[in-house]
Parts: structure tokens; C-alpha cells; sequence
């Protein structure tokens, strides 16, 4: 402590004291991502258990740069590569270190203090950590200062190990055993990894470690994402790979991070570390976990055969999802200083995963909406154009009820010999809802009190689907009223935190869209519906008139609008008649800027340029009918002119053909009189004679009496 008093450090020693550079392999992966950034925000020695004259050192330091802009604040400093070049550079990475470039590469981690690669979750990393090792090794006699290289390996090097006790398989291994272990079938390069990072070790200036870690959770989630997706999709049931029995080792990828950075703190004699909670959970329960708290609660057990079958299932993540092995960190736990985010595992943390895993994937808050307006607006048309952009649920009032009377009538026809107490009891409760159901439409004209079309409704707005993914409530509420009954907070089905609430914060919509148009835009509306959807619906013009009546009685006072009003909900107008696009396009993108981004895995980013290649679509469909209509119609014009034409030129051909004949018949006169008076009459005589006479030779006698009897020529 005499030397800080009697000299001030210099700008290069501050510096030194508050850098500690790491780099670390592909910053883009998951792992390399998540520990890259906590430790950017993490601050060196933070997990010694007691202050040292270093700390005392620190705080001066601090003091002594709090004027000084040259001295960076950063107490790590990361460099590191992306495993893909067209990743976004973090904020939190000081320098990309181009990948393809060993020399790049080496210069990097000759530079920095803490060198950390991953082949556990990695597999595409293997080859460059063997390099990076061996080089490093053969380095190391150069090295100015310390280095520490970490290898983030996994369990799988553990899988085959043989039991300490065959005849106690619940007995734990642990990081005394490392020398025994027996990889997965298709995990023996990892080993070899591991044993040439360990013999890499230098005392002096380059010391290795080698992290075994239990498959990795948490935040975005990587190795569980499947699950966490399919349930958040609300998948029917979630799929869990044979029996679920086998023990998976596993640990938060902040605990890891923990772990990493006491490595880094305390450089610890032991170089072999185990990293693993205490959970020791097996598959079963870490499914019916999730599928509980984030889908259905429904498990679907398929066999191992049929999952390898599965082209999207990876085999390394398949081999790691039926591990069984029971294993454990002890020197961790005994002796290092870790405030774990889950100890106790997965499963008895879900509720927090569940809500990391919203948060780092953009789900935590789902899109709420209510569309509202008159009777024929195009609520429903818009709801839908809606729901496919945001992909969440388009609620309706007919489909509710048709749905919960359908599972009330599925239940009541059960049997009851087959149930249990538990259902039997809710059977009971099903078969009287029914009945009284059935009572109340017949009463009410064919309908159902709002008090039963309030409890489905909230029950659908309830369920684990709307709460992930979102709703759009389509033209429900209608009044003040029913908006109140519907909307109230229920405290027994709410947190202490919401009992002071009027309204129930879960199901109450974000946003309301009102579609305004005036009442001849509505009934020009109704009266240019096809008669497919008019038939059998009350979008008859006399059931259009009876609604829009009941529509502006209920808008006079107090009306739905106040209620939203009352409770500082957004309620934003949009009047189409002023939308001259097909099918309210230019609405559809004003709502959607209104309401940002989807926030849902397939992401609908390009929804707008769907809309406007739609719109343009329906543009050039619009000028092709024209092209169209105009090419018929002159086709038609030229058609009649070539008809005309050739109804003159038909013309003038018989008239022609008519003089023609005319013409011949004039010129062969003098022959048909020569021969009606000179040849006929002796022509006929013959014949008659030839009958009377009737001569073996016809013609001959014909052409002798002829020869005889012509006038003309005289018998010498």
C-alpha cells in the first residue's frame, strides 16, 4: 500500500489493471454469445469472497480515471470471431477477429488474457480448438504475461463411464473421476480434445482448463428450444423421447458464465471441472415441465426409433436429449463463489425460464386487440388480415360458444363407470352446464346470456394459447355493459399484484380499432354481398337494419368506447370510407404501423411487401381486365366491319351471279326455240314408235327413224 500512496500509477498501468482481454470463438453462437456478453459486463475479482489489497488498488484506480477520457471503463475487453460473416457485430464485441485468418487469429490471442473456445455445443469448432491449443502450447515460451485457456467441453465425455458401485446406479460421479471417463459412442473426439488441452498446460505462463458442462439452458434456450417453441405454438402435446427416465445433467448458461469467470479470478489448481446444477432431472419431468407452465400440459412419449426419424432433429442434440448419467460439481459448489441463478435445476426454476425465454425472444408481451365498429364494416375481413400478419388468434363469438358446448357435449358422453373422482366430479359439473345451456337458448330465443358467452369467452382468452401468442377479439364487446362483466378482475384467478385492478390486465386489450363508414357506405355493403354469403346468415338487408338500429342505441350514452376510455386503452378511429384500396389494404398498413412488429417466430417482417406485391397484383389483375375488355371491344368492332364487308361483297356475288345467268339464259334462247321446233317433235315420234314396235336394237331404230323422218335433210 506504500507504493499507491507514494506514486500514482501511470495511464498504461490503469489501463492494464482495468482490461482484462478475452477472446473468445465464435461470438455468434449461442454459448459463445451468452458467456461473451456477461462477462463484457462483468467486473474482474467480483467473485473472490474477500476484498484484497488488489480491490483497495481498484477503487484508487477508479478514482484516479474518473477524469481521465483516454483510459477506457470496460473492466473486460472482448475480441473474438463469428462463426457467420454476416452476423451483426454485438456492441459489447471491441473487435471481430476475421475467422478464415489463422494469423489474425493467433496475433488476437497472443494479445488477450483469457482464450476461450466451445466443442461441447460447438461440433463445427473442433478442428480450429485443436489448433488453437497446440499453437498456443508451442507459444507459450514467448508469453509476457498469463494466459488462460478454457475449453468448454460437455458431459457427453462422461456418458460410458462405468458406475462406481454397479450395484448403487443413483451413486454420483464427479471431477475426482475425470481419469475414468468413458465417452458417447460419438463424442470420442471431444475426449481427445479435452486430454491434448490438459497436457497443454504451462505452470508458468499458460495454464489450461477444461469445463465438462451438463447441457445448457436458459435465456434464448439452444439444446431446448424445441420444446420451448412447440409449447409456446401450442403444440397438442410435447414429444419426449422414450420412457423420459434417464437423469440429464444440465446448467444455466449464466451459472456457466459464473463458473467462467471464477476460473478467470481464481485460476484454480484443478483443471478439470465439472459444470452441473444439482437438479439431477430426468427428460420426463423437464417436458411435462414446460408443456405445463408454457403449452398444453400434454406429453406425446415416442419411441427413440421414430425420433431419429425426425430430418430436424440433429443426431449430436439427439444424443445429448437421451443421456443418462448422474453426475456432479463439486469443487464448484465448495469452492467457489457463485450467485446461481438455478441451483436447484430446470424444472423447479421453469417459471423463470419460461419468462427469460419470452424476454430474449421477443414473446414477452403478446398483441392484444379488439375490432370494433358498425354491423357490415369489414371487422371480420380486417380481424383476418390481421391474425395471418401477427399470427395470433382470431376470436369470435360463434366459434367460442360452438366450442365450449362441443367439449361440454364430448364430456357429458363419457362414461362414467370409466372415470375417476376427480373427473367424475367435473363430469357432474359438465352435464348440468349443459343442461342449463340447453334451457337458456330455448328461452332467450335461440341465444345465450351474456353471463355464459362472458365465461367461454374469458376461458378462451385465458388459455395458454392467447397468453403466448396474442388475440384479436372480432366485434365483442358491443356494450359498456358487457365490456364490464366480460373484462373484470377475478382476484382468485390473478396475482396479489393485480387485486387492486378493476379489470383483469391478462385478458384486457392493448389497443381497439374502430372501423367507422356511414350507414349508405354499410348498406351499399350488404347489398353487393354475393348471394352464397347472404343465404342463411343475418346479413340480409332486413337483418342488416335490425343490427345497425341495436348498433346506434347502443352508442347514444354510455358506450363501449367509455368503458375502453375509462381505463386509458387506445382506441384509434379509422374511417373506410376514405380507404379506396381493395379489401382496405391502406388500413390494414395504418394498423400495422400502429401496432409495430409481430412478435412471433415466423416472423412476418415482409407481411408489407406481401401487401403492397398483393396490391400490385390486384393492380395488374385490374388493367389486365381492362387490356382485356378493350381488346374484346375492339375485336368485336373489327369482327362487325369484316361483317359488314363481307355481307357487301356477298351481295354484289349474287348479284353478279344473278346477271351472269341472266346473261346465259339470254344467249342460249335461240337454241332452246331451234330445238323445241326442230328436233323434239321427231324426237318424240321416235321414242313413241320405238315403244310401239319395240325393236331388238332400241337405238338403232331410234337413230334410223330419226334419219327418216328429219325435215331437214332430203332421202335421195
Amino acid at each position: 500500500m506504500q507504493n499507491i500512496e507514494e506514486k500514482s500509477p501511470s495511464i498504461e498501468d490503469i489501463r492494464s489493471k482495468l482490461l482484462i482481454r478475452v477472446f473468445i470463438n465464435n461470438c455468434d453462437t449461442y454459448i459463445g454469445h451468452n458467456i461473451a456478453e456477461i462477462i463484457a459486463n462483468a467486473i474482474p475479482q467480483a467473485t473472490l469472497k474477500e476484498a484484497t489489497e488488489l480491490d483497495e488498488v481498484n477503487s484508487q484506480i477508479e478514482e484516479i480515471t474518473d477524469n481521465v477520457s483516454s483510459v477506457t471503463t470496460d473492466s473486460f475487453e472482448i475480441i473474438g470471431t463469428l462463426k457467420n460473416p454476416l452476423s451483426v457485430k454485438p456492441s459489447w464485441l471491441c473487435k471481430v477477429i476475421e475467422s478464415d485468418d489463422p494469423d489474425e487469429i493467433l496475433s488476437a490471442m497472443k494479445a488477450s488474457d483469457v482464450i476461450i473456445y466451445d466443442i461441447g455445443e460447438d461440433f463445427d469448432a473442433l478442428d480450429q480448438t485443436l489448433w488453437a491449443v497446440t499453437i498456443l502450447k508451442s507459444e507459450a515460451p514467448t508469453f509476457e504475461t498469463l494466459k488462460l485457456f478454457i475449453c468448454l467441453s460437455t458431459i457427453m465425455t462422461w456418458v460410458k463411464t462405468k458406475p462406481l458401485d454397479p450395484y448403487d446406479r443413483e451413486l454420483t460421479l464427479s471431477e475426482e473421476d475425470f481419469k475414468r471417463r468413458i465417452p458417447h459412442p460419438n463424442f470420442h473426439r471431444q475426449l481427445q480434445i479435452e486430454k491434448c488441452v490438459m497436457a497443454s498446460s504451462n505452470k508458468e505462463n499458460f495454464i489450461t482448463y477444461v469445463l465438462a458442462c451438463g447441457l445448457v439452458y436458459g435465456h434464448e434456450e439452444n439444446i431446448f428450444h424445441y420444446l420451448f417453441k412447440d409449447a409456446w405454438l401450442s403444440k397438442q402435446a410435447l414429444d419426449c423421447y422414450g420412457n423420459g427416465r434417464n437423469v440429464i445433467p444440465t446448467i444455466h448458461v449464466k451459472d456457466l458464465t459464473s463458473i467462467v469467470l471464477n476460473v478467470i479470478d481464481r485460476k484454480p489448481k484443478i483443471r478439470y471441472l465439472v459444470a452441473v446444477d444439482n437438479s439431477n432431472n430426468n427428460l420426463k419431468e423437464i417436458v411435462k415441465s414446460i408443456s405445463y407452465y408454457l403449452g398444453t400440459g400434454k406429453v406425446n412419449y415416442i419411441s427413440k426409433e421414430d425420433a431419429l426419424l425426425n430430418e430436424s432433429l440433429p443426431q449430436n442434440e439427439f444424443d445429448k436429449i437421451v443421456v443418462n448419467l448422474r453426475i456432479e460439481g463439486i469443487y464448484i459448489k465448495e469452492h467457489m463463489n457463485i450467485e446461481w441463478v438455478a441451483l436447484s435445476g430446470m424444472v423447479d426454476n421453469m417459471k423463470k425460464m419460461i419468462k427469460e425465454f419470452k424476454e430474449y425472444r421477443n414473446l414477452s408481451k403478446p398483441i392484444k386487440i379488439c375490432v370494433l365498429g358498425p354491423p357490415a364494416v369489414g371487422k371480420s375481413k380486417i380481424s383476418q388480415q390481421l391474425t395471418e400478419y401477427y399470427h395470433i388468434h382470431h376470436i369470435t363469438i360463434g366459434e367460442v360458444i360452438s366450442e365450449a358446448v362441443e367439449n361440454l357435449e364430448q364430456s357429458a358422453a363419457r362414461s362414467e363407470s370409466e372415470l375417476s373422482e376427480r373427473e367424475h366430479e367435473q363430469y357432474n359439473q359438465d352435464k348440468e352446464l349443459l343442461e342449463a345451456l340447453k334451457e337458456n337458448k330455448e328461452n332467450n330465443n335461440n341465444r345465450y346470456d351474456d353471463h355464459y358467452v362472458h365465461r367461454f369467452l374469458r376461458k378462451k382468452l385465458k388459455s395458454m394459447s392467447c397468453k403466448n401468442q396474442g388475440f384479436i377479439l372480432d366485434g365483442y364487446p358491443k356494450t359498456f355493459s358487457q365490456a364490464q362483466d366480460l373484462f373484470a378482475n377475478d382476484s382468485d384467478e390473478n396475482t396479489n399484484e393485480n387485486d387492486n385492478l378493476d379489470y383483469d390486465p391478462e385478458i384486457m386489450p392493448d389497443n381497439v380499432i374502430w372501423l367507422d363508414a356511414n350507414d349508405d357506405y354499410l348498406r351499399n355493403r350488404i347489398l353487393n354481398l354475393p348471394e352464397k354469403v347472404v343465404r342463411g346468415s343475418h346479413s340480409t338487408e332486413e337483418g342488416f337494419l335490425r343490427r345497425l338500429v341495436k348498433f346506434h342505441e347502443d352508442n347514444l350514452d354510455e358506450t363501449v368506447q367509455h368503458y375502453f376510455d375509462d381505463y386509458a386503452v387506445r382506441v384509434d378511429h379509422y374511417d373506410l370510407t376514405q380507404d379506396p384500396s381493395d379489401n382496405s389494404h391502406k388500413t390494414i398498413r395504418t394498423i400495422i404501423e400502429l401496432l409495430g412488429a409481430p412478435r412471433h417466430y415466423e416472423k412476418s417482417e415482409h407481411y408489407l411487401t406481401l401487401l403492397a406485391e398483393k396490391e400490385a397484383r390486384e393492380t395488374m389483375a385490374k388493367k389486365e381486365n381492362l387490356r382485356r375488355l378493350q381488346m374484346e371491344k375492339e375485336r368485336k368492332v373489327i369482327e362487325e366491319r369484316e361483317q359488314i364487308k363481307y355481307d357487301i361483297w356477298k351481295s354484289n356475288k349474287e348479284r353478279d351471279i344473278a346477271q351472269e345467268k341472266e346473261a346465259l339464259d339470254d344467249r342460249s334462247l335461240p337454241i332452246k326455240r331451234y330445238l323445241m321446233r326442230h328436233v323434239l317433235p321427231t324426237l318424240t315420234q321416235g321414242l313413241i314408235e320405238c315403244c310401239r314396235h319395240r325393236p331388238d336394237d332400241p337405238i338403232d331404230y331410234l337413230a334410223e327413224f330419226i334419219f327418216k323422218n328429219n325435215p331437214e335433210i332430203d332421202i335421195i
